[in-house]
Parts: structure tokens; C-alpha cells; sequence
């Protein structure tokens, strides 16, 4: 049993928006906007211009995105027809049952987690440094599938550590970590390399739950803004 665009949306996390074309899904962490302002306001200003700029394609990866479900099917397949890793570091896809690292997925194709009875987690971590369309997933007929919930949104903002640069595996960054462990979705905005600026930030179409004092004044000091300019972005 393949599941529908529908359900494949709803177990979906970390991403803010998606295109569904006949290859598949591809999600994106970063707008437009963002993913622009990465490629222009480098930081190397003497590099040549080219669309490998390291930071647009920063923008570009998938970390932070994942399915996250329970079900209580005896197998999951996933169909990954395209997975380009734009920077190796050992990582692609993690793929997790009940909390726990499976194996990780660096090549294009089926993959498929086999599951013994009973109800089980699974999470399909996309790659940090990587771009991919997701075809299909695939559950033994007549299984249950239902997202995981969600006490909230986190949205982190930062360089390599944010992103992932130093974790082994994909959900082992930290930010995964606590979307695992807290059961809170992060979107991750982290920029390997990256000095966030006021033009990096955007309206991304959804408000995070948790932005105290503390953390618009680190936005704001990071981002060369004020204060009141963070607070009016997450007003609109």
C-alpha cells in the first residue's frame, strides 16, 4: 500500500514548503528569498559566482527534514529516485525505528526497513548536506500510519554546528537530536560558513513557538538587527 500525498504531508517535519511534480517531493528548509540572499551576500567576495556557491546550496540541503510515523505495518519502503550529496561527510539519509539508528542511506533507490509486530517509530532523517525527491512510501496493506505529535515548532538559526557539519550521522545533529528526544518539529535554518545578516531572514510562513527575550537578542546581535525589527517579523 502506497500512501497518499496527503499522509505523506502530514508525517512530514522541519520543512516550510514542498513541490510535488511527477518525479516526486522535494522539501525545502529556506526561502526563496533566503536561499538568494545566501549566493549573494557571500562571505569570499573574490570567489567566482557559479550556482555551487557553497552557501546557496546550503540553503538548498535538507537538514532538519524528516517523516516521522507510527505504524504498525511489517515493512516501510521508501523510493528515493534522486539524492545528490553536495558535500561528503560520511552522511545521508538516517534511517531510525523507536528512537534508534538504523543505517544510513547514501545512495538513490528503494531502501526498506522490515518490522517486527507492534506499533514502531519510524523517521527517515533527510541528508544535511543533500538535495533529494522523495517518490514514494510504501506499508503493508491495510497498515496504520500516523504522524507522530508535536508539542511545538523550534526554529534554529546558526552556522556549522546548526547545520550538522560535525555529527557522524544525520539525526545525530543537534538540533535532530532534540527533535527526536523532545518530540518538538525543528526547521533548521543552520548555514555551514555562514554569518547570518539581516537579509537572510524571511517570513517563512509559520511562527515558532518558542522565541523568548534572550534568543531575539542573539537574532537580532547575529542578524545586525534590532530587537524591535525581529519582533515585527515574527508579527507578520
Amino acid at each position: 500500500m502506497f500512501l497518499d500525498d496527503q499522509t505523506i504531508l502530514s508525517i512530514t517535519r522541519g520543512a516550510i514548503s514542498h513541490t510535488r511534480t511527477s518525479s516526486g517531493f522535494s522539501f525545502r528548509k529556506c526561502t526563496q528569498k533566503q536561499i538568494d540572499a545566501f549566493y549573494e551576500n557571500r562571505l569570499f567576495p573574490n570567489d567566482p559566482i557559479d550556482n555551487n556557491c557553497m552557501f546557496r546550496a546550503n540553503g538548498e540541503a535538507e537538514a532538519g527534514i524528516m517523516l516521522d510515523f507510527y505504524t504498525d505495518s511489517s515493512f516501510v519502503t521508501f523510493h528515493i529516485p534522486v539524492f545528490e550529496i553536495f558535500f561528503h561527510f560520511n552522511a545521508g539519509f538516517s534511517l531510525c525505528v523507536d528512537g534508534r539508528f538504523i543505517r544510513e542511506i547514501m545512495n538513490p533507490g528503494y531502501h526498506t526497513v522490515k518490522l517486527r509486530g507492534g506499533m514502531h517509530r519510524v523517521t527517515l532523517v533527510f541528508c544535511y548536506f543533500g538535495r533529494s525527491v522523495l517518490r514514494s512510501v510504501e506499508v503493508a496493506d491495510g497498515a496504520t500510519v500516523k504522524p507522530v505529535p508535536k508539542k511545538g515548532l523550534w526554529l534554529f538559526i546558526g552556522d556549522s554546528i546548526t547545520h550538522g557539519m560535525v555529527a557522524n550521522h544525520s539525526c545525530n545533529s543537534y538540533p535532530d537530536r532534540i527533535a527526536l528526544f523532545s518530540d518538538y518539529e525543528i526547521i533548521n535554518q543552520g548555514n555551514a560558513g555562514y554569518i547570518f545578516d539581516a537579509d537572510s531572514l524571511d517570513d517563512i510562513g509559520r511562527k515558532p513557538d518558542i522565541i523568548n527575550s534572550s534568543r531575539k537578542k542573539r537574532i537580532a546581535a547575529g542578524s545586525g538587527t534590532s530587537v524591535e525589527e525581529v519582533n515585527r517579523l515574527l508579527r507578520q
